[in-house]
């Protein structure tokens, strides 16, 4: 599962039962957002996740990416099948090498 679906599944924790229940939370695999009187502020990620998004961060600056998404999404719009994103990224990893 990519860390964009585990985000948008994250449990939220208040501060204080952050602060409660800290060693808890840093064992939990999956991110966590924290909030401050209801509202969202920061998360918790693991070092693996934080790596995953740096590098799919790093691939959105390159420009054969983005044509490659676009060309894709134009591909879906006339009725092709996609693939998923993870896919596409593999794909331009092994033709960079």
């Amino acid at each position: 599962m990519s860390v964009a679906v585990e985000l948008l599944k994250a449990e939220y924790v208040g501060i204080r039962d952050l602060r409660t229940h800290l060693s808890s939370f840093l064992k939990i695999s999956k991110p966590v957002i924290v909030t401050d009187r209801g509202t969202p502020s920061k998360v918790l990620l693991s070092y693996s996740d934080m790596l995953e998004l740096t590098d799919i961060l790093d691939e959105l600056q390159d420009r054969e990416t983005i044509k490659a998404v676009q060309d894709g999404r134009m591909a879906i719009a006339n009725g092709t099948k996609g693939i998923p994103v993870e896919n596409l990224f593999k794909r331009i990893r092994l033709q960079e090498k």
